[in-house]
């Protein structure tokens, strides 16, 4: 956890610190439906706590499916976070 060699190390190659969010406690559906959005706890791990290290741009890819807790990975979001992590 050295945020000052991150910064090196991303600011050498040129590239953001892009977060990659897997629905832990929610299922996509229910992610989508929520009117909370994602779970305040997930906001708080995987988006509050990484954008103070300079985080930008959290995509969810990969939703939990509801009946056996596995993460079902999402093409186009997959796709969007590789075209997204190159340019």
């Amino acid at each position: 956890q050295d945020a000052k060699k991150s910064k090196e190390v991303l600011m050498k190659f040129n590239r953001p610190y892009l977060v990659s969010i897997p629905l832990v406690f929610q299922s996509f559906t229910e992610w989508q439906e929520s009117d909370l959005g994602l779970h305040p706890v997930q906001v708080a791990l995987q988006v509050a706590l990484p954008e103070i290290d300079g985080a930008i741009e959290p995509i969810i890819y990969a939703g939990r499916d509801a009946q056996s807790g596995r993460a079902i990975p999402m093409q186009d979001r997959i796709e969007a976070l590789a075209t997204r992590s190159l340019n």
